[in-house]
């Protein structure tokens, strides 16, 4: 054989050993460096957690006692993205149900103890949504679940974007999803900006509140009329007798604030509003607040809506992408007085954080103490 022939079959060969070389260091970097699987095992998933965050501080009222806060995580891949939570549960030793919704479609029930804290004695439930056929909800148009509501009757409303809808869920998800009308004048709206609150008064009346604002056109009458001026569209919607789990829609428009929009509503016993609001910068700088709405939105739909603004979070450490907010009627020794919580959509994203928050009672938030 020619010695140019046996060179290059030398080459041939080294680079064959190299290329196992190489892809055997790949595989490595992406399995722990386990070459051989049986000798060097997976490591296992970590369990539910619940790493206690810095004392939560509202920049508003800073000298208010300040508030606590946890870091969630749970093996599931499906925990995440979590951008909406209600309260679907109080048991009879004082345990609290939340159950939450993701950008994925999935849903999350996980149990606070009395005091407000994770428990972690309790395995969360995560389970994809489903459809008018009862299949998981796989398509990213169709699983975007933004906001969740629990009515009187244990149903669930829940909203979602992309394919803007609202469906109401029944209490076990065991059977299809009955769609809820929308206003009919809601329009067409982009993808991304559609309903991102809903609050449910103590009567059945039901928020809409959509994230993307639009012009104030109206001029000097409703405020300064300047032509930047921007408002939340909302609605109102009164149980329809004559189409049980519909609704009648009437609109409402609230002031809008800077960059802000609206990621979040709950609504407290006495009719009062709380909007929660963020806006962020590049890459993933995110500006968090509560803003209070008085009684008078849910039969008011003449003047535009404004209130206090009562929360911004303090220090750095815990500003993420607030997009739900829940009042629990936590108890601590003898304080029963009901505390604001928010909970985080880290975008399933690993430089993001999935954080709930405790930022204290209610009495103690600016513009609320009675």
């Amino acid at each position: 054989m020619p010695d140019s022939a046996r060179l290059t079959r030398r080459r041939l060969s080294a680079l064959r050993s190299g290329s196992v070389v190489l892809c055997a260091l790949l595989l490595s970097s992406f399995s722990g460096c386990a070459l051989q699987p049986s000798l060097s095992p997976r490591p296992a998933s970590p369990p539910w957690q619940a790493e206690p965050t810095v004392p939560v501080i509202n920049a508003i009222s800073p000298d208010a006692p300040p508030g606590r806060g946890w870091s969630l995580r749970h093996p599931s891949l499906r925990f995440g993205g979590l951008s909406g939570m209600a309260v679907t549960g109080v048991a009879a030793d004082g345990r609290i149900s939340l159950t939450a919704v993701s950008d994925r479609g999935t849903l999350v029930r996980f149990t606070l103890t009395p005091d407000g804290a994770p428990d972690l004695t309790v395995e969360p439930e995560v389970r994809p949504l489903t459809g008018l056929n009862l299949q998981p909800l796989l398509k990213n148009r169709d699983r975007d679940s933004e906001e969740i509501v629990a009515r009187a009757d244990g149903s669930l409303l829940i909203s979602f974007e992309m394919d803007h809808r609202l469906w109401a869920y029944p209490p076990d998800l065991a059977s299809p999803p009955l769609a809820v009308a929308l206003p009919d004048d809601f329009g067409r709206v982009i993808n991304n900006g559609g309903l991102e609150g809903m609050a449910l008064h103590p009567d059945g009346r039901l928020l809409l509140v959509q994230e993307s604002t639009v012009p104030d056109d109206s001029g000097p009458a409703h405020g300064s009329g300047a032509p930047d001026r921007r408002l939340i569209r909302a609605w109102v919607g009164i149980p329809d007798d004559r189409h049980p789990g519909q609704y009648r829609w009437s609109p409402r428009r609230i002031a809008a604030f800077e960059d802000y929009e609206v990621s979040g509503a709950t609504a407290l016993a006495d009719g009062t509003v709380l909007l929660i609001e963020r806006a962020w910068s590049f890459p993933l700088t995110f500006h968090t607040r509560i803003r209070r709405l008085g009684p008078e939105l849910w039969d008011d739909g003449a003047k535009v809506l404004d209130g206090p603004e009562l929360f911004r979070p303090d220090p750095a450490a815990i500003h993420e992408n607030y997009e739900s907010l829940v009042v629990l009627p936590t108890r601590s020794g003898t304080e029963k007085d009901p505390h604001l919580f928010i909970l985080s959509d880290n975008n399933f994203l690993a430089a993001q954080k999935t954080l709930l928050l405790d930022i204290g009672r209610l009495a103690d938030l600016d513009g609320m103490r009675r």
